[in-house]
């Protein structure tokens, strides 16, 4: 999409507002690399979408494609990394005054698990190995099971089924996972009006309210008056 103009901002949203691509600038700036990691963050994009994307925002300088042991990987250049304060100046922006009421179309459990794992303290719940089962249900009534694995100080997200002993089980709805995700509640909060059940040793289940926690950036946001 060309402008036909000189002025830097239309330059710059040449280049970003194409559908896509500040989100797939903001995979990139969460620490995703491979193709697949871009994937999970961006469940709804069509992988052929995503593809060509990366290849205009290679071609604009603002993403590195690099080969690692014979795979792709996509990192941000200086001007890729110089979008951080837009991206999250947008998200601050939207959070306050476009947010979300979270109606079933805004709702996707892998775009919510994927963006939790990224924040998750491998240490958080003071036991590694460790494996909580998260039941959400999804609209339409529909249950779907994941498998959030603590291991060797890292933090791994499955929707299958790693045939580990669970130590903790997680029941809710996505939408009031989210709604605590987003700083519109709290896991405390929810538990306490049984919108949320929480099973388990009990060791894991006092820590998890904690360990789930709120996005630390646009949680704290509160909305327009």
């Amino acid at each position: 999409m060309e402008y036909g103009s000189f002025c830097p901002v239309s330059k710059a949203a040449e280049v970003v507002c194409e559908r896509w691509s500040l989100l797939v600038v903001r995979e990139l700036l969460a620490g995703s690399t491979r193709f697949g990691e871009l994937r999970r963050g961006l469940p709804s994009c069509p992988p052929a979408t995503l593809s060509k994307r990366l290849r205009q925002l290679e071609a604009a300088g603002v993403v590195d494609r690099v080969e690692v042991d014979g795979q792709p990987r996509h990192h941000l250049t200086e001007a890729g990394r110089e979008l951080y304060p837009i991206v999250s100046a947008m998200g601050e922006w939207g959070q306050r005054w476009v947010r979300s009421s979270y109606p079933d179309g805004d709702l996707d459990p892998d775009e919510l698990l994927w963006d939790v794992r990224r924040f998750l303290d491998p240490a958080g719940l003071e036991r590694d190995p460790c494996v909580v089962m998260l039941e959400l249900e999804l609209p339409g009534p529909r249950r779907k099971p994941y498998w959030m694995v603590v291991d060797g100080g890292a933090v791994d997200l499955c929707d299958v089924d790693p045939n580990r002993e669970v130590d903790a089980v997680v029941r809710g709805h996505v939408r009031d996972l989210t709604r605590v995700w987003m700083g519109d509640t709290t896991f405390v909060a929810e538990v306490r009006d049984e919108r949320i059940e929480v099973h388990g040793a009990r060791p894991v289940v006092r820590r998890l309210p904690t360990w789930f926690g709120q996005h630390p950036i646009l949680a704290p946001v509160a909305p327009a008056r």
